[in-house]
């Protein structure tokens, strides 16, 4: 089997427990040979009173995302001299995120009542 290098998945959203994160990963990552990608989600806006902006205003926050991932890349690379790869995901379809959700909850919630049943093991 091929080594491939692990890589550390840090969503950043311009919050200090965000700039944190990046810093613990970026750390760690240089520690151990690692890769590191910085993701930003956006949310698609529904703003139906203003159809014609509608455009502009996903533009604006998809910009606004981009500069927070390139301030953390920034920080990074003179923290560590890694170049993170960057990501600005688009949420176009959010009720597929709910049912990944619904789907780890009650798989979680099988293997607790499993791992009770069994004594805690």
């Amino acid at each position: 089997m091929e080594d491939v290098a692990e890589t550390f998945l840090v969503v950043v959203d311009g919050t200090a427990e965000s700039a944190k994160a990046v810093r613990y990963a970026a750390l760690r990552a240089r520690h151990t040979n690692a890769r590191l990608k910085l993701a930003h989600v956006l949310r698609r806006t529904q703003f139906l009173q203003w159809g014609g902006a509608q455009h502009e205003i996903d533009a604006e926050a998809e910009d606004l995302g981009r500069a927070v991932l390139a301030t953390r890349a920034a920080e990074v690379e003179q923290l560590t001299g890694l170049k993170p790869e960057l990501s600005c995901v688009k949420t176009e379809d959010e009720g597929l995120y709910i049912g990944q959700h619904e789907y780890w909850l009650q798989s979680m919630k099988k293997a607790f009542k499993a791992e009770q049943a069994n004594g805690g093991k």
